[in-house]
Order: structure tokens, then sequence, then C-alpha cells
């Protein structure tokens, strides 16, 4: 597995991406398991997008979303939410993944909560089966 993790400060991030922080996790598939979501390729340059991560204060604080994996010069402005998929707590809100990171037998499962703050959350939990990483596919 390899994560890549860049944080974007005001001058560097992209264009209506202030705050941001790019994640992006490459996980091998399990034999004989379930495929993980495949990663979508930006339409003008096709080649797989990047994960992020929405670090601006406000309701998508937390979210994942993919974008172009260019660099900020020559990226085309591809957007989309990388968490259509995940479960909704009992707010009605989409919940955010987060990864165990207690010592123990769970170390590094990841799993869903409500995203609302601590004070604020509902008691929703889920394990994740598959975590927040990316498939890349050939040829986009």
């Amino acid at each position: 597995m390899r994560i890549d993790r860049e944080s974007f400060s005001e001058d560097k991030a992209p264009a209506g991406h202030r705050d941001l922080t790019r994640t992006t996790e490459i996980k091998s598939p399990e034999v004989g398991g379930p495929s993980l979501p495949s990663v979508p390729c930006c339409d003008t340059h096709r080649r797989p997008c990047v994960l992020r991560v929405v670090r601006k204060e406000g309701e998508n604080k937390g979210r994942q979303f993919y974008a172009c994996s260019l660099p900020q010069q020559t990226q085309c402005g591809f957007f989309e939410w990388a968490d259509l998929h995940f479960p909704v707590c009992n707010h009605g809100k989409r919940c955010l993944m987060r990864t165990v990171l207690k010592l123990g037998p769970n170390n590094g499962r990841n799993f869903y909560v409500c995203p609302r703050g601590k004070a604020k959350q509902c008691d929703f939990f889920q394990w994740a089966e598959h975590g927040p990483g990316v498939k890349i596919i050939p040829g986009c």
C-alpha cells in the first residue's frame, strides 16, 4: 500500500479549492474479494484522478473528492465526490470514513461515523468493508 499526502497552503491550492489536503491511497485488490470503487479519470486528460479531502471549515469538512491529478497549471478542473457510496447517519448526513489508529486487532481498519462534531454526533457506527483505497485502472 502507498499513501501520498500533500497539503495545499492558500497560495499553492488550485483555484476554487483552498484549504485542501490531497490523499492518494493505492491498495492491491484482494484475490477473490470484491473490487474497490474505481477511480474516475478526468475527461480532458484521461488520467486517473487523485483523492483529496476538504479541510475548509464548513458542512463538507472531511469529505473526500476526486480531482484532476495534473499540476495546478495544467489541471482541467475535474471534480467528483468520492463518498457517494458511503452510508447515511441518523441525521440523514453522508458519513465520514475514519481509520482506527489505536494499536490492537482493529488497527488500520476503516469505519463510518456521523460527520457532525463530537458533541453533536449521533451514535451511528459501521465498519467499512473496504477503505477509501483507490484502484488504478490502466488505460483510462
